[in-house]
This record gives C-alpha cells, structure tokens and sequence, in this order.
C-alpha cells in the first residue's frame, strides 16, 4: 500500500463504531499499527454512548438484563437507567473492554459476533434488547 494517510484526514472522517480497547494488545499482534498523532480529536466522540447490562446478571441467573441497563458517555461515570428507552437503539455502543480480535471482527463483518447478555443481531446489527 503506497497511499500514506494524512491524519488530520483520518480524525475528520466519518465513525464507523465506538469502542473501549486496549491499542498496545493490536499493536503487539500486528493488527494495527500507529500512523501519526493529532491534537484534533473532533467532537463526536463527546456524543458517544455506551451501554452495558448489570454485571450482577452473571451472579444472579435470575435477573432480567431488559431491567438492568447502565449507559454512559467517554470519561463520565456510568448511570443505572434500568430498561433502555427506544431511542437508545441507534445510538447506543457495547460498554466494556472490547478485545482487539472483536474489534477486528466488527470491522470485517459489521457486527459482533459474539453473544453477550442484553444484545442480539438484528438485520446484522447489534442492538441493545429493550423488550
């Protein structure tokens, strides 16, 4: 690949997904690399929101993950919201640490492919289960 991207062009693209990983772990393993720095890291990511059922779900097989939703923004504290509203479908990102190998996955395919309690794919989509 002879193109080499300029960053300022990179940052101000459009974003596919957001997500929380740990960038040494895909660099290590060569599934990215780093192609520069940008002090202009746009303002989207200031609308980004994450959701998450309850880790007590996993303790507790009784628990219904639809009533136990917590949402959240970039280096703000997560809120209990309980049941997600329908607006949150299309706006709403997987909280957690996501591994770089997901990360990859997600790009190749469009969606997580993982199950993970609170979410289904849908018209291969993730999306939060609200009912």
């Amino acid at each position: 690949m002879d193109y080499k991207p300029k960053i300022e062009e990179i940052v101000e693209d459009e974003v596919e997904f957001y997500a929380h990983t740990i960038l040494k772990f895909g660099i290590v393993f060569n599934a990215w690399y780093k192609v520069g720095t940008s002090k202009n890291i746009g303002e989207g990511h200031k609308e980004a929101l994450f959701g998450s059922v309850s880790l007590d779900i996993y303790e507790n097989p009784n628990m219904n993950p639809i009533e136990n939703w917590f949402i959240g923004k970039i280096n703000q504290p997560r809120i209990f919201v309980g049941r997600l509203n329908k607006e949150y479908i299309d706006k709403v990102n997987r909280g957690g640490v996501i591994p770089y190998v997901d990360i990859i996955n997600r790009l190749k395919f469009g969606y997580f492919k993982y199950k993970l309690s609170g979410w289904k794919i849908e018209n291969g989509k993730n999306v939060p289960i609200i009912e």
